[in-house]
């Protein structure tokens, strides 16, 4: 409804009719939609985290942190949606100031490590 209400359109990864498990269609999505120059925000869960927070109401809440995707580094050409072991994402972190490079297949569940925490 925000979205609308700001006249914004958006795209979203079809996380509801993709099959399990959706980790190389999400690099997909996420390759293609950064390289077309389309913003992306991705909200980041934790492993040792308890969600919803702040006692909301699933699904508001469920999410650790909203950051930024602002790029993406390939050596392959950026129309190809493959997911390359060395396309590296661009991103920042909801509370700090420089870019993080990020290897996306070294972006698996339980494996994340920003620096930060």
């Amino acid at each position: 409804e925000a979205l609308r209400n700001l006249k914004l359109s958006a795209d979203r990864f079809d996380y509801i009719n993709e099959p399990l498990p959706q980790l190389s269609a999400y690099f997909k999505w996420l390759k293609q939609q950064v390289a077309s120059g389309n913003p992306v925000v991705w909200m980041i869960l934790w492993n040792d985290r308890t969600y919803p927070i702040y006692n909301l109401t699933a699904p508001a809440g469920m999410y650790g942190h909203v950051e930024p995707v602002i790029g993406i580094q390939s050596n392959h050409p950026l129309n190809d949606t493959t997911v390359y072991d060395d396309d590296v994402v661009l991103h920042y972190t909801d509370y700090g100031v420089r870019t993080v490079h990020r290897n996306l297949v070294s972006m698996k569940a339980g494996e994340w490590d920003d620096g930060y925490q």
